[in-house]
């Protein structure tokens, strides 16, 4: 690979996260994790990941899932 060519490795938290945006995307690689087929994969749900906040002063929480 050369540096004219590279986008982003899927390795960053921020490329992986938009990856698991696509559908498709997200059968694969679950079914890959798992060692199924993808037809074995029925459907795959993204949950919220920001916390709400009770007050303006509290901090942003981030619900991280591996």
């Amino acid at each position: 690979m050369t540096q004219s060519n590279f986008i982003m490795l899927p390795t960053v938290d921020f490329c992986f996260k938009e990856l698991m945006q696509n559908p498709k995307v997200r059968k694969g690689f679950i079914s890959a994790l798992l060692n199924l087929s993808p037809d074995e994969v029925e459907d795959t749900v993204l949950l919220p990941t920001l916390l709400s906040r009770d007050s303006a002063d509290d901090k942003l929480g981030i619900m991280v899932i591996v």
